[in-house]
């Protein structure tokens, strides 16, 4: 692969070229239940994180949504088929309103507003500072997907240690391991895609980078010497997730399969690669 390095805007974002030279994990066709639905990244400056994803040309919903319980707030960025979520501790300075929407049209959001409620033992204090602490900053949640594929019981078919929290899933193995992202199961009734005709008539999947779908997902992890998770062994081989190892946390998102042979670079603020 050979990158071709320039600057982009004044915030001083990476710019590369690059070459598809496997295909996409999540474009590999197989008959696995599950699919990702959601992904969030923690962040100690939600604003600044926001801005600089907006610069790279992703386009998010206005509400910023606020989680009572999780002591969070949080944007999102959607997409035709999951969503990305930056989210940040409520205590920060952040000189804006919030909008927390109670029943909006078409269910949209409406997983927020049910997640206001769940009292999930995420240690997000962790995750925020996560290049003192090692922590992953980052959470993939998963649904079953809809139509003929193999049909799942979360409980019997995955893994055993399942805690049902308020119509999400997650394994104490995963929760405990703070070195690896927060993995969660997310019940029919709160999965992210809503109705698509909704979703193209808020434009809300329009985005002036021109992505549409998320293609690809990688995370590296800090090396330790924990075990990964059932769970996320369980995503690795069934091609949901690439996962790799290194110094620092690293998300990789592949947008459209990388048709456009573009990079962004959003190091050191926020520790993600966009590929489109």
């Amino acid at each position: 692969m050979t990158l071709i390095y320039s600057h982009r805007n004044q915030l001083n974002l990476a710019h590369f070229q690059f070459s598809i030279i496997n295909p996409s994990n999540l474009a590999r066709k197989n008959n696995f239940g599950l699919e990702i639905d959601r992904i969030f990244v923690c962040v100690e400056q939600g604003t600044t994180a926001v801005c600089i994803l907006q610069e790279l040309g992703l386009s998010c919903s206005s509400q910023i949504l606020k989680s009572k319980s999780q002591g969070t707030l949080s944007k999102i960025f959607f997409f035709e088929n999951m969503c990305l979520e930056i989210i940040w501790s409520a205590q920060s300075n952040f000189k804006c309103d919030y909008i927390v929407p109670d029943r909006p049209e078409g269910g949209l959001l409406k997983f927020n507003h049910s997640r206001n409620r769940l009292q999930t033992a995420i240690n997000f204090a962790a995750r925020y500072d996560w290049q003192q602490t090692k922590a992953s900053p980052f959470g993939i949640g998963v649904s079953k997907k809809l139509g003929n594929y193999q049909k799942l019981n979360v409980r019997q078919d995955l893994v055993k240690d399942l805690i049902i929290d308020n119509h999400i899933y997650y394994t104490q193995q995963n929760q405990k391991n703070i070195l690896e992202p927060f993995l969660f199961l997310v019940s029919d009734h709160l999965k992210i895609q809503p109705n698509q005709n909704y979703l193209n008539q808020l434009s809300i999947t329009t985005h002036p980078l021109g992505v549409r779908k998320i293609t690809d997902l990688k995370i590296t992890l800090e090396r330790g010497r924990r075990r990964a998770s059932r769970l996320l062994s369980l995503l690795k081989n069934n091609n949901l997730l690439a996962i790799d190892y290194g110094l620092q946390p690293l998300l990789e998102l592949t947008f459209d399969s990388g048709l456009q042979g573009e990079i962004l670079d959003a190091r050191p603020i926020l520790p993600m690669i966009l590929k489109y």
